[in-house]
């Protein structure tokens, strides 16, 4: 008997990368909300993947790699989401709103979410050049909650004189505070924390 044909389209060379770059990100991710940052080997990402060892390191070549694979993996994966929910068409006040709901409900969602942060800690505490690259992310969203809160100011959604970088640094801090803090207590009741940070938030920015 000849071989069977399958009928389904080969996938071309960037698009098998694609896909296992994927995969070895969210093994990686996987490993870390399951067993913490410490587990999260080469060896370890390629089997939770169904790879070699092999393949791990040579995509990633050492966890300072990984990292930033993973960084940037999360930042696309969230600029799909917003862009789906639209928040460049939202009013300012209801983009930032928007923007805090969809961080912290991440994390209820997916407990893959929280990994990144365990990222976060382990980067910040061995003092190592990782941290940097979380600058940078963090970077970039401060910048982002920056034009929310420009636009609102603009639209007469958000008050006019609050400063817009000191606005901006204080919500991405809020959203990284109440995240560490869930990973501290996973028992916390963040849709009820969610809830009220959003009532304080319009309170607080709210134009008269």
């Amino acid at each position: 008997m000849g071989a069977i044909k399958s009928d389904l389209p080969k996938l071309k060379q960037p698009e098998r990368r694609n896909r296992s770059q994927k995969r070895l990100i969210q093994a990686a991710l996987s490993i870390a909300a399951d067993q913490g940052v410490q587990a999260v080997t080469m060896e370890a990402i390629g089997k939770r993947a169904g790879y070699s060892r092999g393949l791990a390191s040579q995509r990633f070549g050492s966890k300072a790699g990984l990292i930033r694979a993973v960084i940037s993996h999360l930042h696309d994966e969230r600029a799909a989401e917003f862009e789906a929910r639209q928040l460049d068409e939202c009013e300012g006040l209801d983009a930032l709103l928007l923007f805090v709901d969809m961080h912290l409900s991440g994390l209820m969602a997916s407990p893959e979410a929280s990994a990144y942060f365990m990222f976060l800690a382990s980067g910040i505490a061995d003092r190592s050049a990782i941290r940097a690259m979380f600058a940078e992310a963090h970077e970039m969203s401060k910048l982002q909650l920056m034009e929310i809160v420009e636009r609102g100011q603009r639209d007469g959604s958000i008050k006019a004189g609050i400063d817009t970088e000191a606005a901006a640094l204080m919500v991405g801090s809020l959203v990284i505070g109440v995240s560490m803090q869930f990973l501290t207590d996973p028992g916390l009741n963040l849709k009820r924390v969610l809830a009220e940070t959003k009532s304080v938030l319009a309170a607080s920015f709210k134009s008269a």
